[in-house]
Parts: C-alpha cells; sequence; structure tokens
C-alpha cells in the first residue's frame, strides 16, 4: 500500500503539469520507454500475432461491438498469450456511479448506460470471451468499497 501511495503522491504532482502526451504526465512517469497509439478498438492498427498481451482497461462496456473488438485483440496476439479486461460491474451496481444511478428512476429520470452495458458483468465478460474462441477462461471479482473508487477516481483525476 506504501508504494501505491507513493506513485499516486508522484501522478498528483505531475497532474499539475497539463500537457498533450497521451493520458498526461502522470502515466508518464512510469511510462517513459512506452510507445502509445490511438485508434479503434473494432480496428487496431497493427498486424496479426505481434503482441504477447492485450488488455481493454474500463472500457469494454463503451465499445460498440465489443465482439469485434475482442476478435480484434485476439487477433493481433501470438499464439497462448493473454487476453484480458476488466470493467466496474455496472449489471450488479459496482461501479463509482452506481448510488448515483440508482437513485436517478426516484427522479423520474432513466440512468445513461453505455452502449455495451451487458458485457459489464462477469456473466457478459464469460459469454464474449468464449464466443471469441478463447481456453482458459477465469472470470474474477475484484471488490473495491466504494471509498476506494472515490479515491482512486480522484487521484486519476476522473
Amino acid at each position: 500500500m506504501a508504494r501505491f501511495h507513493r506513485i499516486a503522491a508522484a501522478a498528483l504532482r505531475a497532474g499539475r503539469n497539463r500537457d498533450d502526451r497521451p493520458f498526461g504526465g502522470a502515466t508518464c512517469l512510469r511510462a517513459r520507454s512506452t510507445v502509445f497509439h490511438q485508434g479503434d478498438a473494432m480496428a487496431l492498427p497493427f498486424g496479426a500475432g505481434g503482441f504477447n498481451a492485450a488488455i481493454m482497461a474500463l472500457v469494454i462496456h463503451f465499445v460498440l461491438d465489443p465482439t469485434k473488438s475482442v476478435d480484434e485483440m485476439v487477433r493481433v496476439m501470438r499464439p497462448g498469450r493473454i487476453v484480458a479486461a476488466y470493467v466496474w460491474d455496472r449489471l450488479g451496481n459496482g461501479s463509482s456511479t452506481g448510488p448515483f444511478n440508482a437513485e436517478l428512476p426516484a427522479m423520474g429520470k432513466a440512468p445513461v448506460l453505455p452502449p455495451s452495458n451487458s458485457v459489464s458483468g462477469i456473466a457478459g465478460l464469460l459469454d464474449l470471451w468464449t464466443r471469441a474462441g478463447l481456453r482458459d477462461v477465469e472470470p474474477r471479482a475484484i471488490t473495491l468499497p466504494l471509498r476506494a473508487c472515490i479515491r482512486i477516481s480522484t487521484i486519476s483525476g476522473r
């Protein structure tokens, strides 16, 4: 935990320096030798079989066609390597906006949900991975208290 706090403090300091590098200066502290590419998750700008790992972090439920994006991740991977994603469990009211969205119906408002909300739960992800032909699929939940979610959101500046 101490390491997390050191990194978070450095990220907060770096986050004060606004720049146009991908993800800002905070990310660049830990990724000086990393090359970032911006592109379409449903049409990755890479040839087949060039990567050892493909990880989609907190966005698969925002992709219009998650199946196509997983197919793209599989396409650019070397055989037998890791394809992974993690996402807030919106179906289980497990996102940092869950409590807010739960109150909207009482106000006569419908929650605004991502276009592919069905893949934000473990069952949806499991179905997505198995339909893509992936083996050794290991879905699991990582439970954080809401306070931690808010703290992480605050640290990341989101």
